[in-house]
């Protein structure tokens, strides 16, 4: 693996959303309350729905999230504007634990896997892989490669957002071995932001019943990370049709929005943001099975002391977001 350079956007990856590949193992135990019959291969349009994610006691859903990211940046400091593509990919899992009080849920995140491939105007700046060994021969590669399977437990709300990460700060002391630079390291990606984004967004997609064809708009605030805020997001979702997606009949749901900088932020103004894709979702599991999303961000960076480079950082990013969970199992 080859030193990075500092990974100033990894807190920018917004979209925290679910996807699924069936195992053998269902339940009909989610199903919604409303009417949500699903026959054949299409939606009567007078049918309800109520697009809701499911954490049922006992469940345990593997995802996978793969990024390619390409920005132009311009850095204050240097004349030319610097290219970088990326390419992220994580596998976790996320298994419920129990039910607590008032509908609450505890539930156990772990990291199965990670790549990070980077590139600067064309030159290999960074490539990790956790399942390599070469990787944990290196000091940031080693770092990175402790946060596979160390669980992490967390507290859900009655409404399926993340209320609490429970001793976070004693995990990032384990899996850095209370190294402050690899410490730093970890938290560039694994941060609380990160674990809010996996199950707020998608918790806040379906607050209401809809019909097939009839658009509803949800507006939310994410974390954007590194101190600088919540990025405000306005979803406008429709549902196209129902068909098959990995064996499960699923409502095609279409998406689209804008995102804009967190009020009075000092250290990110986005000049213009937008994003637009596809989603399946399986009403019986609760769940995304998959998620195919396209974002455009055009944005101005100060990054706080300590963070990234000084002064203000130019961005035009444009990135795909697919998300897949690769294995489903529910009691």
């Amino acid at each position: 693996m080859k030193q990075s350079l500092p990974l100033l956007f990894a807190a920018l990856l917004l979209i925290g959303v679910n996807g699924c590949k069936p195992s053998d193992k269902s339940s009909d135990a989610g199903k919604s309350s409303a009417k949500s019959t699903v026959k054949g291969g299409s939606v009567d349009s007078d049918e309800t729905f109520q697009i809701t994610s499911k954490w049922n006691v006992g469940s345990r859903f593997v995802h996978r999230m793969d990024l390619d990211i390409h920005s132009d940046i311009k850095l204050a400091a240097m004349p030319n504007t610097m290219k970088q593509e990326m390419k992220m990919g994580q596998t976790y899992a996320v298994e419920v634990l129990k039910e607590l009080e008032g509908g609450r849920k505890q539930v156990s995140t772990e990291i199965l896997g990670h790549e990070i491939e980077m590139k600067m105007d064309g030159k290999l700046m960074m490539d990790l892989d956790s399942k390599s060994k070469d990787d944990k021969d290196n000091p940031f590669g080693k770092v990175m490669s402790s946060v596979i399977g160390n669980k992490i437990t967390m507290t859900l709300t009655s409404s399926n957002t993340l209320e609490n990460i429970e001793n976070f700060d004693a995990w990032l002391d384990k899996v850095s071995a209370k190294n402050p630079q690899g410490r730093q390291m970890v938290q560039q990606t694994y941060n609380r932001e990160f674990f809010q984004r996996l199950f707020d967004v998608s918790a806040q997609m379906g607050q209401k019943p809809v019909k097939k064809g009839e658009p509803w708009t949800t507006l939310m605030e994410v974390p954007a990370g590194g101190g600088m805020g919540n990025i405000s997001l306005s979803l406008t979702n429709v549902i196209k049709d129902l068909e098959m997606r990995e064996n499960r009949r699923c409502l095609v749901i279409a998406s689209e929005g804008s995102m804009s900088s967190p009020p009075g932020s000092k250290n990110l103004k986005i000049e213009s943001g937008s994003f637009k894709g596809t989603s399946w979702f399986d009403l019986e599991l609760g769940q995304q099975v998959e998620v195919d999303m396209d974002q455009k961000m055009k944005m101005e960076i100060e990054m706080p002391p300590g963070q990234g480079p000084p002064g203000k950082v130019s961005v035009n990013m444009i990135q795909n977001i697919k998300m897949k969970l690769v294995e489903a199992t529910t009691k």
